[in-house]
């Protein structure tokens, strides 16, 4: 309940659910969104697309079971021109941890984040990460 709570003090976090009737009947989705910012020291930033993408492929999204710990899923993240995204697609109702990997100091502080599935619905989560760069 502490890394739940801690969790929304810290992050910021979007859950929203939205109908969708191409999901089966018993199962659910999510939707994780990643930002990692700022990249560069000096703005504009420089960075290609290509070179981004690199970046945000470094991390993996890992999903579990919050009641058994059983890892549930585990999906690289791939950036779409703007953020880093992945699905997660058939999930059965029930409480999911979402972490990222590898560990760091920046995502020690903010995962696991804690969805909830339900059937029928896609959640989103919306995360923002700060590099601290500068």
């Amino acid at each position: 309940m502490k890394h739940f709570l801690a969790g929304f003090m810290v992050v910021s976090i979007l859950f929203a659910c939205k109908n969708n009737e191409q999901i089966g009947l018993a199962v659910g989705s999510l939707e994780f969104n990643l930002t990692i910012s700022p990249l560069c020291s000096v703005e504009p930033c420089r960075l290609t697309s290509e070179e981004i993408a690199k970046i945000y492929a470094n991390y993996t999204a890992i999903l579990s079971d919050s009641l058994t710990q059983a890892k549930v899923g585990q999906l690289p993240i791939k950036y779409n021109g703007k953020i880093g995204n992945v699905s997660f697609k058939n999930l059965n109702p029930g409480v999911y941890s979402l972490r990222l990997e590898p560990a760091s100091f920046m995502t020690r502080k903010f995962f696991p984040v804690y969805v909830s599935i339900q059937k029928n619905k896609i959640s989103t989560v919306d995360i923002s990460l700060d590099t601290g760069i500068r």
